[in-house]
Parts: structure tokens; sequence; C-alpha cells
């Protein structure tokens, strides 16, 4: 009193239970956080995992980013986990990307069914990967990378300097279309 600040409640205010907020916050994050609205058909009948392995510069993360990104606005569900030393421009670039038609609850690839492998770097990070991968798999391999080994049926190709990444998901894709 002797300051002149006033007694009494000065304000009230009903709120929400923290953690009752902070799950309401979680469950809209989740539902809005790629983004985007189906706008295509998907033809996935069941989980696909897809390995995306290939050095650094050669955009794999955006690569698995844009499967990804087309299998959501196909009404799949997606996760990537990417593998990248801290180094710029040197070493592995490694994607594993995962595409189902019902909610993932367990993200780990243990075994690819489609792996896309455009640098020798990439192939020896994802090597024990690659030896997991069963006979219903599919290997696409720039040329002049060396075969893994694994049970997969792999398949050379051609491709640019540019963007091989790019244009072995085109192949696979083209192979094996999910959407």
């Amino acid at each position: 009193a002797s300051l002149g600040m006033p007694k009494g409640v000065l304000h009230r205010a009903e709120r929400t239970p923290f953690g009752e907020a902070l799950r309401a916050a979680a469950r809209a994050k989740a539902r809005d956080e790629a983004g985007l609205e189906p706008e295509f058909a998907a033809t996935l009948a069941g989980r696909l995992g897809v390995l995306v392995a290939g050095a650094a510069g050669q955009k794999i993360r955006t690569v698995a980013t844009l499967l990804g990104r087309g299998a959501i606005l196909s009404g799949l569900h997606a996760t990537q986990k990417d593998d990248y030393p801290i180094t710029v421009m040197t070493g592995h670039s490694v994607a594993e990307v995962l595409l189902s038609p019902e909610p993932i609850h367990y993200t780990g690839l243990d075994r690819p069914d489609a792996a896309l492998v455009v640098a020798p770097e990439g192939a020896a990070r994802a090597a024990g990967l690659l030896s997991r991968m069963t006979q219903d798999g599919l290997v696409l391999l720039a040329e002049g990378v060396r075969p893994p080994e694994t049970k997969a049926r792999v398949v050379t190709l051609r491709l640019g300097k540019r963007a091989p990444a790019f244009e072995a998901l085109g192949a696979l894709l083209e192979m094996r279309p999910v959407f």
C-alpha cells in the first residue's frame, strides 16, 4: 500500500493445462507438418523402403525428400532418415525413405526393398543394408560403382554427372510405379 500498488486479484484467466495444450499442439503439428494435401493417386499396396546412397554434394537428401513429398501428395505416409558426415562436400550421403499407405510407427529401415546407389562412398556406407536385401529387391547402380554384395537384382544405369540421384529416382519410379 505504501508503494501505491493495487491490492487483490489483478488478473484472472482460464487456461488449458500445459500437458493438454502440448498434446493438442503435437497432434496439430503432425497433421500439418508436411503442409501437403493429396492430389494424386498411389499404387503402393504395402510398405516400401528405399535407400538412396551417394556422395556429399549429389543432392541425395533432396532426392529422398522429393520421393517422400511425391508420396505424401499421393496420399501415402512417408519418413526420411539421413546419414552424412559434418564435412562439406566430402564423404558419403545416405538417406532412408519409408513409404506406406498406412501410418508408419517404426521408421527403421532394416532391409531396403529398393536402392539407388550413385557413388562409391554411398555404396560403402550402405553395404550392410544392401547385403540384407532379398531377391525381390532392386538395386539401381550407377555405372562405374562396384556392385554391392546383395541378393537383390542389380541394374546398372548410365547416369549423367550433374544429377545422378535424380535420374536414378526417375528410373526407379518408371520400373516400380509407386504413385
